[in-house]
């Protein structure tokens, strides 16, 4: 018993799979804070700076979406229909209700045709580009689950499986500079997030294998978090736009580990690691509701703008944000919990 609770006090890729409700729950709060782009400056460095950042939230969601992914692959077979009934059974009854509640609403104000109401429900509308539409990051996460059994299945084929995601990450500035000369670049959302996603399907896999988290990986992801700002550097001196989110990515593994063995110094049931599992647990639902209130800044500012540097705003907010997000998830998880336990013939 000794030495297993010493092992679970070391670094392991299997910490990030111990704390990865309470990663979203981080990522989320970093969504949240990016998000409150009406917010007078905060005297504080720290947070100002976390507000200008805090979008890499959605490639920490993403990280570790990919890692539950592979995981799950990685353990037992599953034929796609099932995989793919799962993954969506997940997503799409509670965006369906909130995304299509909300466009009724529109609808019944005249502020939105009934064709754009069904785009926003089909999700399709990011890849054809349907003017004011809901948000990207629906119907890309459907995108990344549908690519997923591929991505892991080349993973798994590949003797060196490292090469694949590092090959990505070199593909996406020539590939996401060519769509955006071709006039596809409201697709690079998505492009931008594909080396995340594979290092995501990569850990995953080292999970599943229980690969140790040697002192060699270690100086691997050390050293690319030092040479992480070189290409941010060098591209824009010489006129090509190199996005932000490259960089995170090559930063993304050692600071979600970094992350989560400071939670795991917190204890499994304190009131940190707690209540970040509350917030990773109904992170899609509260994210669904913060784009909205983001949308109809204009709308809900009428009444709730009061008081200086819009505290009281984004105050109010972001409670409706966890309190609707948290009472719908608790809501649906019954019936979505049931329709993914469906029997499985393997």
């Amino acid at each position: 018993m000794g030495e297993k609770t010493a092992a679970q006090r070391g670094w392991s890729y299997a910490l990030l799979s111990r704390c990865r409700g309470e990663l979203m729950g981080v990522a989320l709060l970093g969504i949240l804070l990016f998000h409150t782009y009406h917010l007078a400056v905060i005297p504080v460095p720290v947070i100002e700076w976390v507000k200008s950042v805090g979008y890499v939230g959605v490639d920490v969601f993403l990280f570790l979406s990919a890692l539950g992914l592979s995981l799950s692959l990685a353990r037992r077979p599953q034929r796609l229909g099932d995989y793919l009934f799962r993954r969506f059974v997940r997503i799409l009854p509670t965006y369906w209700l909130v995304v299509g509640g909300y466009g009724l609403l529109l609808r019944l104000a005249g502020r939105m045709s009934l064709r754009t109401v069904l785009w926003n429900l089909s999700t399709l509308y990011y890849w054809f580009h349907i003017p004011n539409t809901f948000n990207w990051y629906v119907p890309a996460l459907l995108a990344f689950y549908l690519l997923t059994p591929f991505l892991f299945r080349a993973l798994e084929r590949c003797r060196f499986r490292e090469l694949l995601p590092a090959l990505t990450w070199c593909l996406v500035l020539p590939v996401s500079t060519f769509l955006g000369i071709k006039g596809y670049g409201y697709v690079n959302d998505f492009v931008y997030r594909l080396p995340v996603f594979f290092l995501g399907l990569l850990v995953g896999w080292y999970i599943a294998r229980q690969r140790a988290l040697t002192g060699r990986d270690a100086l691997l992801w050390a050293a690319l978090a030092l040479v992480s700002p070189l290409p941010g550097w060098f591209f824009p001196r010489h006129g090509i736009y190199f996005p932000p989110i490259l960089t995170f990515a090559l930063l993304c593994v050692p600071v979600c580990l970094l992350a989560a063995k400071l939670l795991s110094l917190a204890g499994e049931g304190g009131v940190l690691r707690r209540g970040l599992r509350f917030l990773g647990e109904s992170s899609l639902e509260i994210y669904l509701f913060n784009v909205i209130f983001v949308l109809e800044y204009d709308f809900f500012a009428a009444f709730l703008d009061i008081g200086r540097g819009r505290v009281f705003y984004y105050a109010v907010t972001t409670l409706l944000d966890v309190g609707l997000g948290a009472a719908l998830h608790r809501l649906l998880t019954p019936m979505t919990d049931a329709l993914r336990r469906r029997p499985d013939p393997h």
